[in-house]
């Protein structure tokens, strides 16, 4: 059987992360493709290798006691594993499939023992890195990335590019997108309160997802007089500004958290919502298109949308109301008016009918080795 090496950074216990669910529909879609799979994660108390029935042949405990020393020390933890275990381990992988992850002298170097393990390699790049230009820790990492990214050329096949770029550091790029397992979806079945608004995002959310932009909303709606209960539904990882923000404005009753859940918990807080929360403020990563997997997911289980960065699964969508792209609170009376003018019957299935074979993972990793393929046949 074939068989590919898939590096990845993801949380393997958290689904309610997108590169969570990204990561195992990838490796799904590969299986399905023909490919045996060994891949790399964190666990919650350390890394480890999986193998093709996603069991752990080889890993390693966090050696501290404190969080925040073992999530900086992790990235380092999992690369060594991942070296360790391809030095030893007899085998060769007809191609190595490696998520991008900065560029420094650890991540060039398992670029190079990959390429020794493998006919081809290949990195993903879910967007083409912005850092920032003001001086933060970012531009230690921007610092190392610049230093050392030149040197992928040498090991890597091709880029599998989340962006519109023909080259990204000196290599060629073969465009893919965020895809979907429908499989893995379930469809919407609404069990809220007819007349409320209840907003869902789930994320491992950051300044680009503009959390405070539909917090600043709800509290300006209710403050002009808004008499439809309007609810905000977090699940994931949130930033502690987010909660100050709550807090100062008194909306602990109308944003709820949920934190890290299971694939099934999350379907099931999904079926409270009525309206999916797309990215708000990717200006504040120096870009305004993004191609998110959480979008396709909303459409996928026939959600409406909201959103404000351009995306071309939603372009001509009659489904999604688009904001400008800023810092200013959401319009939430205007998402009110969108969404009662929606046709309610069968809601669910004609927006996931809108999507499409292009839109599966199983397209986008065929696409990938597609050009795999060629590469072997030149």
């Amino acid at each position: 059987m074939k068989s590919v090496f898939f590096y990845t950074n993801a949380r393997t216990y958290d689904h309610t992360l997108g590169i969570t669910r990204k990561i195992f529909a990838e490796i799904n879609a590969f299986r399905e493709l023909g490919y045996n799979v060994t891949y790399s994660g964190y666990l919650e108390d350390g890394v480890a290798i999986f193998n093709n029935d996603n069991q752990v042949i080889l890993q390693k405990r966090f050696k501290f006691n404190n969080d925040s020393l073992n999530h900086a020390l992790r990235r380092g933890l999992i690369m060594n594993l991942c070296l360790d275990f391809l030095k030893s381990a007899n085998v060769h992988y007809d191609f190595s499939y490696v998520r991008y992850h900065y560029y420094d002298y650890l991540f060039i170097k398992l670029l190079k023992t990959l390429r020794k393990r493998s006919d081809i390699l290949v990195v993903e790049a879910h967007s083409a890195p912005k850092f920032e230009k003001r001086l933060s820790f970012k531009t230690y990492y921007a610092l190392k990335d610049y230093l050392w990214k030149r040197k992928a050329k040498h090991y890597v096949d091709f880029v599998a590019a989340m962006t519109n770029d023909d080259i990204l550091w000196g290599i060629k790029t073969v465009k893919i997108t965020n895809g979907i397992d429908l499989d893995a979806i379930r469809i919407h079945n609404y069990r809220g309160k007819q007349d409320d608004i209840n907003l869902i995002s789930a994320s491992f959310a950051g300044p680009e997802h503009g959390y405070d932009r539909v917090i600043k909303g709800i509290y300006l709606y209710y403050k002009n007089g808004g008499k439809r209960n309007v609810h905000f539904h977090m699940v994931g990882t949130i930033m502690t500004s987010t909660e100050e923000l709550i807090n100062k404005l008194g909306l602990s009753e109308n944003c709820h958290f949920y934190g890290q859940k299971t694939l099934s918990e999350l379907q099931d807080i999904y079926d409270y919502a009525n309206i999916g929360i797309a990215h708000l403020a990717n200006h504040r990563r120096g870009t305004n298109y993004v191609s998110a997997l959480k979008t396709k997911e909303y459409i996928a289980k026939g959600l409406p949308i909201v959103y404000a960065c351009d995306e071309t699964v939603l372009k001509d969508f009659p489904y999604a109301l688009k904001f400008e792209l800023n810092d200013e609170p959401l319009n939430i009376q205007r998402i009110i008016d969108f969404y009662d003018q929606l046709p309610k019957k069968d809601l669910s299935l004609v927006i996931r009918g809108h999507l499409n074979e292009k839109d599966t993972w199983l397209y986008q990793m065929a696409t990938v080795v597609k050009a795999v393929n060629e590469i072997r046949k030149s």
